[in-house]
């Protein structure tokens, strides 16, 4: 929840805004107590599956500080994944991502929430169709309009205002926020780029290449160390890899001669993208993050331009 988020700026015809988790303050018990709770609930390894639990436990860590010694929690009841039906029939039009009340401001809070990563594909990265997700079965613009016109309007939705009136929530009164983390990553030669106006300037961001530049990669970057990320693994911060998963890294990293044939064979088996994190040799630079794609995968087709 440290990091910085990916989309801030909501288009002007939605009155959405950014959800902005304050600072939590927990112990390093709490936030182990936490993750170990997040693990327990996250039988899928699906990033975005465990991107809700951990959004569920910090609401559940929060405190309403109304007055001076009162102590409560401050986001109760807590409603996750509400599905919105067609009249009586089984079929849905729509989800809640979460509905939850402040008790701090004494209000309904809808929030839609999505953790992504897009890669940077073609010339003009200002444009958001130019990022497309790892498996290219998504877009940033598709995505951006998703969120806006279905997710965050739902609860206009004659059929949504049903279900909130089984929840006692007046839809009138339902602040609506979205909360988009992720990030970017550029094509490993492109060190800077213009980005979407929707994107934070200072958003989490990494490099992108396919397979048969990995040895060029590794010869420019004077990387020494590598660490191959598991699915579960894309959402830990650099800094804790610093910090507290620092032995776990070290441990798990490989140098620059064995990861060739690991990344091939993931590569091979998943044919999926692989993540990976490298340690410079000068050990004052900060942790680089990119992404491995398998062979022509800039070439193969991308999502439509609607889904």
């Amino acid at each position: 929840m440290a990091s910085e988020p990916l989309i801030t700026q909501a288009p002007n015809s939605s009155d959405a805004t950014q959800y902005a988790p304050e600072p939590s303050g927990l112990s390093e018990a709490q936030l182990t107590a936490m993750c170990a709770w997040v693990e327990q609930q996250s039988a899928s390894n699906r990033i975005g599956i465990m991107f809700e639990h951990c959004f569920e436990a910090y609401l559940n860590t929060q405190q309403c500080t109304l007055k001076p010694g009162f102590e409560d929690k401050r986001f109760q009841p807590i409603h996750s994944r509400v599905q919105v039906n067609l009249g009586r029939q089984k079929r849905t039009c729509g989800e809640f991502d979460f509905l939850f009340y402040d008790q701090q401001y004494q209000r309904w809070r809808h929030s839609e929430i999505a953790v992504k990563y897009y890669l940077g594909l073609g010339e003009d990265l200002q444009e958001m169709s130019a990022w497309v997700g790892p498996n290219k079965l998504d877009r940033l613009d598709l995505k951006y309009r998703k969120l806006f016109d279905q997710q965050l309007s739902l609860s206009a939705h004659a059929n949504a205002i049903n279900t909130l009136s089984r929840y006692d929530i007046d839809p009138t009164t339902v602040t609506r926020h979205f909360y988009v983390k992720g990030m970017l990553f550029l094509p490993w030669r492109q060190t800077s780029a213009r980005l979407p106006l929707c994107v934070n300037p200072n958003c989490e961001r990494g490099y992108w290449f396919e397979f048969d530049e990995l040895e060029n990669v590794q010869r420019q970057t004077g990387v020494a160390q590598w660490l191959l990320l598991e699915r579960s693994e894309w959402m830990c911060l650099n800094d804790d890899l610093n910090g507290r998963q620092k032995n776990d890294y070290r441990a798990k990293a490989v140098t620059t001669e064995k990861l060739t044939p690991l990344v091939e064979q993931l590569l091979t088996k998943y044919q999926r993208p692989v993540q990976l994190i490298a340690q410079h040799i000068d050990k004052n630079k900060p942790l680089t993050r990119y992404i491995v794609t398998p062979l022509g995968w800039s070439e193969t087709t991308a999502p439509p331009l609607t889904q």
